[in-house]
């Protein structure tokens, strides 16, 4: 292993380790990957993995991609609680160029965004083993979860009465009451409604996305004349619904 070799030689290479950043929601499950480039005749690296306060390593579910070659990987905990990277491999192959890891994290509830890096990054040929100067940094951003969505609301209507129902608790039902056979136009200045009309309504909630909306078609003739005008008319519907939503 890597670890076990002397260091032969402390001048930095043309070996490099590059990880892509990454944004993930809080809790979500995320990757990063590990790639390697100009790895011509190296047989095993080292490195340190340390990441932001909150994220954590899923390190049973780490993954080798295909240019580790059939490696073998070792992982283990530094006191300072920094993952310790070996791949390695004891015919001493060689390393490929291209995706070496896959490392799954966990994107805690309370984490926060920051920076991430592989530091004391390590190469070794069959004749040498050569330490990169520089750490290689990336970044996690932590995004806010998205909100949930309302529930659709369920309408129903007997008894001249519509009742909404909601599986999404708290919200607010916002309507819309619309005829469903209006006429475009009008020769005598008198404009129909016709028979029916649809109501539309969504739940809404703070810190929910709304609903969907729900729509129900009901009979003019089932509504009655609420408004005691002596006629049935859209203005029926209007007042039953604003009745109903304790308007």
């Amino acid at each position: 292993m890597l670890v076990a070799l002397t260091a032969m030689a402390g001048s930095a290479s043309a070996q490099t380790l590059s990880v892509a950043s990454i944004e993930a929601e809080a809790g979500a499950q995320a990757e990063l990957v590990v790639t390697g480039a100009s790895l011509g005749g190296q047989t095993a690296l080292q490195f340190n993995l340390s990441l932001p306060e909150g994220i954590t390593l899923n390190e049973a579910a780490i993954t080798k991609g295909t240019a580790a070659n059939g490696h073998e990987l070792s992982v283990s905990t530094l006191s300072s609680g920094d993952r310790l990277f070996v791949l390695y491999d004891m015919n001493l192959e060689t390393i490929q160029n291209g995706e070496l890891l896959r490392l799954p994290v966990t994107i805690g509830q309370n984490a926060t965004s920051g920076n991430a890096q592989l530091s004391t990054v390590r190469f070794a040929s069959n004749e040498a083993v050569s330490t990169v100067g520089r750490n290689v940094s990336f970044t996690i951003t932590v995004k806010a979860p998205a909100p949930q969505k309302c529930a659709t609301p369920v309408l129903t209507f007997a008894g001249g009465k519509v009742k909404c129902t909601c599986e999404t608790t708290g919200v607010t039902y916002r309507y819309t009451v619309a005829p469903t056979a209006a006429t475009g136009e009008s020769t005598t200045g008198e404009i129909s409604f016709g028979t029916t009309f649809t109501i539309s309504v969504k739940a809404v909630r703070d810190g929910y996305e709304d609903s969907d909306a729900a729509t129900l078609a009901i009979p003019m003739a089932a509504v009655g004349d609420v408004n005691a005008d002596g006629s049935i008319t859209i203005a029926d519907v209007t007042t039953l619904v604003n009745i109903i939503l304790g308007k």
